[in-house]
């Protein structure tokens, strides 16, 4: 074996398997879970089967069994839709920050205050722009004492 096939603890990526599952009413009141996950089958036609066969053995309508696998695809089909729409998600917010913030200081080193940025989304438009707030350090002090005549 070479050096290049032993374990290695800088490249042990472990990630958590979604488990998903189909869930089914059968004729008799009692509810059949089919479970998958992305590690086992993972894909739509399999899970489909999977909830075909097992409602099918313990009913006797093949009607049962069909609405069965559609119900599975649909559920599959959902869970991966929410999954990728979290990841685009997670994948945009990443990028692009929601809000930030800047001490401004003079040439002395002194702030004289805080810039605020925040995102802005324009819900007709749907583009986001960055809006920037300065908030001198009097303001800052005069709010800090409000608040502070305000709680004793």
């Amino acid at each position: 074996m070479g050096k290049n096939s032993k374990s290695n603890p800088k490249n042990h990526y472990v990630n958590k398997q979604k488990l998903t599952w189909s869930e089914h009413v059968l004729d008799d009141g009692n509810v059949a879970v089919i479970p998958d996950a992305d590690d086992a089958y993972g894909d739509e036609n399999s899970v489909a089967a999977m909830a075909e066969d097992y409602v099918g053995l313990k009913t006797d309508s093949d009607e049962a069994a069909k609405a069965a696998g559609e119900t599975a695809r649909e559920q599959f089909n959902q869970d991966t839709r929410d999954r990728l729409a979290a990841i685009a998600s997670q994948q945009y917010w990443s990028r692009y920050a929601a809000a930030g913030m800047q001490f401004v200081n003079d040439n002395e080193g002194r702030i004289l205050g805080v810039k605020i940025l925040l995102r802005k989304f324009d819900t007709d438009s749907e583009h986001s722009e960055m809006v920037e707030q300065f908030v001198a350090i009097d303001d800052i002090h005069r709010a800090a004492e409000a608040l502070g005549k305000q709680a004793s």
